[in-house]
């Protein structure tokens, strides 16, 4: 059974969630954690260091093979989540390491249609997932301004607006 570590209550609610779903390569979860620490585009480095990127790992084996309703469904408590983000076999076999962006948003929920206009889920290079995160938790943007911005690549990954 999936559960979630008791500190998780304590997450700071702008430090984004990373979900390993995927234990084949240890060498490309290691390419993720450091692409992780790279710098979404336009941030300044004299403000954000880019060794102390927050995040928070979900990332022992009790997550193998866990689907994004799988992840979904034990974060559902975690109201202080716009976001979630798992690291599946296309993030650990794709050289770019493209993680997939899910809306917490529940589907009986009012806006729920608006969020999911370009579906519940997309691909993002590491680097620009705080962004993301942070956009949403701050509100100054919502899923489907990245969503759609993915959807509009040839293979769907949001890069940079």
């Amino acid at each position: 059974m999936r559960t979630l570590p008791p500190h998780l209550d304590y997450r700071d609610p702008y430090v984004p969630v990373f979900v390993r779903t995927d234990h084949s390569d240890d060498a490309a979860w290691q390419d993720v954690i450091e692409k992780l620490n790279a710098l979404p585009t336009g941030w300044d480095s004299d403000f954000w260091n880019p060794a102390d990127m927050p995040k928070f790992l979900l990332q022992t084996l009790e997550w193998e093979g866990a689907s994004p309703d799988d992840v979904l469904s034990v974060l559902a408590e975690e109201a202080a989540l716009s976001v979630v983000f798992i690291a599946d076999r296309v993030t650990m076999t794709d050289q770019e390491r493209p993680l997939l962006a899910v809306t917490t948003a529940a589907p009986w929920a009012e806006y729920y249609p608006e969020t999911t206009e370009y579906g519940r889920e997309f691909r993002i290079v590491p680097r620009e997932s705080h962004g993301l995160h942070l956009n949403l938790e701050l509100a100054t943007m919502d899923f489907p301004d990245w969503s759609k911005s993915a959807a509009h690549t040839p293979d769907g990954v949001f890069r940079r607006f």
